[in-house]
């Protein structure tokens, strides 16, 4: 399913293999409003700036995408404080330490609110080479593990529905050379990047970029179009 981007900024295309359930269908509505506005706010910023956010890196990126969840969510909040428990083992006996952490967001949403944990990675693809950057792949394995740690802290943050934990890689495609960018080749790129991943997105969203906004975009040390920007997200619901 695709669709208009609200400010005009490109056409937006989502894909899904979640399970029907309590809070699952929340999630789909949730992450495409999500990367909708995210990428409302770049647009904002590159009318201003002349170059979009996302090229810089994760740490950047949270200043679109935290407007973006408080615009949308009850409430939100960021480094969310959690225990990881990490197993180690010696011998024929097995401990388990607990350590402090954090992932970026908790937040609720819709009505009751279902309680959303999310963890942000950000990456960049280079459209001309069908190669995918292995530290994509170890982004989105980072991303699931941190996720993965959320477990005792649904209370307060979940509902009748549960609560969800998400994980999400945010991949920026760019190109130096402006013959390389067609529509069928980016949904080529992102679909490669999908195959690539184990265990594969239940959720993605691709951006086509207006031709308008693409660029050209002169940087220190390179020239580059940006022609899309990809999410993929895997969602997982925390049992009770």
């Amino acid at each position: 399913m695709s669709n208009r981007n609200p400010k005009k900024l490109g056409t937006m295309t989502f894909e899904n293999t979640l399970e029907d359930g309590k809070g699952v269908r929340l999630a789909n509505k949730f992450l495409r409003a999500l990367f909708a506005q995210t990428m409302n706010n770049s647009l904002v910023f590159r009318k201003k700036e002349e170059y979009f956010p996302f090229v810089h890196k994760e740490r950047q990126m949270h200043s679109v995408i935290s407007p973006a969840m408080f615009k949308l969510t009850s409430s939100s909040l960021m480094e969310f404080p959690i225990i990881r428990t990490k197993f180690q083992k010696f011998g024929n006996k097995r401990s388990a330490k607990k350590s402090a952490g954090w992932i970026d967001y908790a937040c609720k949403y819709g009505k009751p609110g279902v309680g959303f944990f999310i963890e942000f990675k950000h990456d960049w693809n280079n459209i001309s080479n069908e190669h995918v950057r292995q530290a994509i792949l170890n982004k989105w394995d980072s991303a699931k593990s941190q996720i993965r740690s959320v477990k005792g802290e649904v209370a307060g943050w979940g509902s009748d529905k549960g609560a969800i934990r998400i994980a999400i890689v945010f991949v920026v495609h760019y190109t130096t050379k402006s013959e390389a960018i067609s529509k069928d080749g980016l949904h080529l790129q992102h679909k490669n990047i999908i195959n690539k991943m184990t265990p594969k997105p239940n959720w993605s969203g691709l951006l086509k970029i207006d031709k308008k906004w693409t660029g050209l975009y002169e940087y220190e040390k390179s020239k580059e179009y940006h022609p899309g920007v990809s999410w993929f997200a895997y969602v997982t619901k925390i049992q009770n």
